[in-house]
């Protein structure tokens, strides 16, 4: 069974179009990092999927509950954190949370209580109002409400805008936790290293559809940023080494940067990746005994690779 399963789904204000057609499986115990630039349709897609926001047309389940005819029994599987992070800020944060476990129907929640305010660094500040808080302190005790019921779905909407280096720390550890116990991540961010970084899997919205689905390597090779591999071998013509490199199975295309009586600087694409292209161009300039010179990988940058799929998709807009 998936954790999430999105047919269609569309979602309109008015004339404005935020998501026109999202079909995205996420299976338990997955990370999926979604990535997209403003307006792409990130945050619209995951308060649907929180039930924060009703879709104008499609199916979503969590946990194989239609979040459309059980919306109440859907919320008990989902943690969700926004820039809005729920709280009462003339509650402290042992009353902010008290309050959803009621909501929840946790029972004799206090030890969950003290444990998560541990965890997020907050023990000492458990009786100060939440309106004396910083931003960084706001988003540490949202992600002890949403990890307060113990959801198997953890929907996570930009977390580490406003965080500090501690409590960035504080949240990776606590996704790192929550990913090894089986619990279900979809986290959306600007940020690649943050995002990538527990991720299993990518996926690119873009004017309120998915262009890209994949784990980072697999989008790597979708696109034309796989990385290049630019090598220079000495004393040898150019009408010998193109047409024996493009013969190579990693070999995507071969292109010419320089060519002189002492020889040739070329830069070889490759289908795949370009650390196992390498191997393949250095071992073919031994059998033929070609000088090699120098040799550089370049890996395709997953910057770069969001780009071209932003460049290369033309939908309606979202948001």
């Amino acid at each position: 069974m998936f954790a999430l399963e999105s047919e269609d789904i569309r979602k309109t204000f008015g004339h404005f179009t935020a998501l026109a057609g999202v079909t995205l499986n996420v299976e338990r115990g997955e990370f999926l990092a979604l990535f997209g630039r403003n307006g792409a349709g990130k945050t619209t897609f995951l308060k649907v999927a929180a039930t924060l926001v009703r879709h104008t047309h499609g199916k979503l389940r969590v946990e194989g509950v239609d979040i459309s005819d059980e919306p109440e029994k859907a919320r008990r599987h989902i943690g969700f954190l926004s820039h809005n992070t729920y709280l009462y800020r003339d509650l402290n944060p042992v009353e902010n949370l008290r309050f959803f476990a009621r909501l929840y129907g946790l029972k004799e929640p206090d030890r969950r209580i003290e444990s998560l305010l541990d965890r997020v660094g907050l023990q000492r500040r458990a009786s100060d109002a939440v309106r004396g808080f910083s931003r960084g302190l706001h988003q540490r005790l949202g992600i002890a409400r949403v990890m307060l019921h113990d959801p198997s779905l953890i929907l996570l909407d930009e977390p580490y805008t406003g965080l500090d280096a501690n409590a960035v720390e504080i949240l990776n550890r606590m996704l790192d936790e929550a990913y090894a116990a089986g619990k279900t991540i979809i986290l959306t961010t600007h940020d690649l290293d943050q995002g990538l970084r527990g991720a299993t899997r990518a996926a690119i919205i873009d004017r309120g559809k998915i262009v890209a689905n994949g784990t980072p390597a697999e989008l790597r090779q979708r696109s034309e940023w796989a990385g290049a591999v630019t090598v220079r071998f000495g004393n040898v013509a150019n009408g010998g080494v193109k047409p024996k490199l493009s013969q190579l199975g990693p070999v995507k295309r071969v292109e010419v940067l320089e060519e002189k009586n002492s020889g040739v600087l070329v830069r070889v694409f490759p289908r795949d990746n370009a650390k196992d292209l390498a191997g393949s161009v250095a071992s073919l300039s031994q059998t033929e005994k070609w000088s090699l010179q120098e040799l550089h990988t370049e890996e395709g940058r997953l910057d770069e690779v969001f780009q071209h799929y932003h460049a290369g998709h033309h939908s309606h807009p979202g948001r």
